[in-house]
C-alpha cells in the first residue's frame, strides 16, 4: 500500500475512565505515505507496562516494532514472518494437543476420581493423565480423562457410570450450534482431535507469563495425554529440548509469536514451523545441555515448573545449565558470541530470509 510507519508505540495497558474500567493490552501505529515519509521516525517503548513511555529516534521502524536500522544483515528491513503448515528448516513436526469437546464429562480433577471409580471400579483401566498449561506448569492441579475410543461394547455394558458420561457428552455435541460438533454426536465416544502421542513426547504450553525468562517445557511419556492448550513433538530427544530451551529460540518467540494481553501464545505455524536451524550443523551435541537443564531441575528445593521460573529468576544450578545451554547453541548460529536478543534477532532473520528465498 506504499505506506511507512511514522512512529509506534510499543504495547502497553491502557485503562478507560469508565465505570468496570476496561483492562487491555495495545500499540499504537501511525501510518504515512511513503512519498511524504519523514527520514526519523519516532519509537516509544515501555519499561513498565503501565507507566509513561520512552521515545527515541530510529530511522525505520520494524513491523515487529522496534528499530529495524538493527536489522544489518537483511535485505528487506520490513520483512515479516509468514505462518507456515511446515517446518523451514528440518526437524520434527510439532502437534496439537487433543481436543475433546465433551462438555467436561469426561474430564476428572485428582479429587473426583476416586469418588467415580469407586463406583465404577473398571473405568480404571480407560483413566489416563490428562495434562493442560496449567497443568504441565504448576503440576498440582493434575486431571484425568476417560478414553474410551478402543473400549468394546462388552466393556461398555458393564459401566453404566460411564455410559451415562458417553450420553452426555452426545447430548451437549447435538445441543451446539457448530455443525461440525453436531456431526461429531454420532461418535461420541471420539475426542474431536484425536492425535495422542503413542511415544515419549516434549510439551510446551501454548500460553506462558511474559515474566518468564523461558516458556517452561517438560518431557512426558504416554500413558499421558496432553490437552489443546498444549504443543507438543512425539519423540523429541534431549537436542530437541536443548534447542527450544535456548535464548535463541525465545528470542524468536518473544519477536514474532503472539500475545494474550501480554502473556506469550506459542504458535506452531507461527512460532515453531518458521524457526531457522543451522544448516549443516550437528544438533545431537545438544543432548547433554538438554539433561543438564533437567537435572538442574531435579536438585531444585522448588517442585514446580512455575516456581522454578517464577519472574525470570531461576535457581543458581538451573541458571548455570540455561546459560551453558544458550552458549551452546548461540555458537550453532556463529562463532562470535551474540550481544543480546537484537544482534540474535538480526542473524535469524538474515538466515530466515535466505531459508524462505530458498
Amino acid at each position: 500500500h506504499k505506506l511507512e510507519i511514522a512512529f509506534a508505540h510499543q504495547s502497553f495497558i491502557w485503562e478507560s475512565e469508565a465505570s468496570g474500567k476496561a483492562h487491555v493490552h495495545v500499540v499504537i501505529i501511525g501510518l504515512e505515505k511513503q512519498e511524504h515519509a519523514r527520514a526519523n521516525k519516532m519509537l516509544f517503548s515501555y519499561e513498565d507496562s503501565k507507566g509513561d513511555p520512552v521515545g527515541k529516534s530510529v530511522l525505520a521502524i520494524s513491523p515487529y516494532l522496534f528499530d529495524a536500522t538493527k536489522l544489518v544483515n537483511l535485505a528487506n528491513p520490513n520483512l515479516i514472518i509468514h505462518d507456515s503448515n511446515k517446518p523451514i528448516s528440518p526437524r520434527p513436526i510439532m502437534k496439537f494437543g487433543v481436543k475433546p469437546t465433551d462438555g467436561g464429562h469426561y474430564i476428572f480433577r485428582s479429587s473426583d476420581i476416586k469418588a467415580f471409580t469407586d463406583k465404577e471400579p473398571k473405568a480404571k483401566k480407560f483413566m489416563r493423565s490428562f495434562i493442560g498449561a496449567k497443568e504441565l506448569i504448576h503440576d498440582d492441579k493434575r486431571r484425568s480423562i476417560l478414553y474410551l475410543e478402543h473400549a468394546t461394547d462388552n466393556q461398555l455394558a458393564k459401566m453404566p457410570l460411564v455410559q451415562k458420561r458417553i450420553e452426555q457428552v452426545k447430548k451437549m455435541r447435538q445441543a451446539s450450534k457448530k455443525p461440525a460438533t453436531q456431526k461429531l454426536a454420532d461418535y461420541p465416544m471420539l475426542f474431536e482431535t484425536r492425535t495422542i502421542p503413542e511415544k515419549p513426547f516434549m510439551a510446551i504450553p501454548e500460553t506462558s507469563s511474559e515474566k518468564r525468562s523461558y516458556i517452561p517445557m517438560a518431557m512426558f511419556a504416554p500413558p499421558v495425554i496432553p490437552s489443546n492448550a498444549i504443543r507438543y513433538i512425539e519423540g523429541a530427544t534431549l537436542a530437541d529440548f536443548a534447542l527450544l530451551n535456548s535464548a535463541m529460540h525465545m528470542a524468536w518467540m518473544r519477536t514474532v509469536g503472539g500475545r494474550l494481553e501480554s502473556r506469550y501464545r506459542y504458535s506452531i505455524g507461527l512460532v515453531y514451523n518458521t524457526f531457522p536451524l543451522p544448516l549443516g550443523k550437528d544438533l545431537s551435541k545438544l543432548a547433554p545441555l538438554g539433561q543438564g537443564i533437567l537435572d538442574a531441575r531435579k536438585s531444585s528445593s522448588h517442585t514446580t515448573l512455575a516456581t522454578n521460573y517464577k519472574g525470570g529468576i531461576l535457581s543458581t544450578n538451573l541458571t548455570r545449565a540455561h546459560k551453558a545451554n544458550d552458549r551452546a547453541v548461540d555458537k550453532l548460529y556463529s562463532a562470535q558470541p551474540f550481544a543480546d536478543d537484537t544482534a540474535r534477532i538480526n542473524h535469524l532473520f538474515a538466515l530466515y530470509e535466505k531459508q524462505t528465498a530458498q
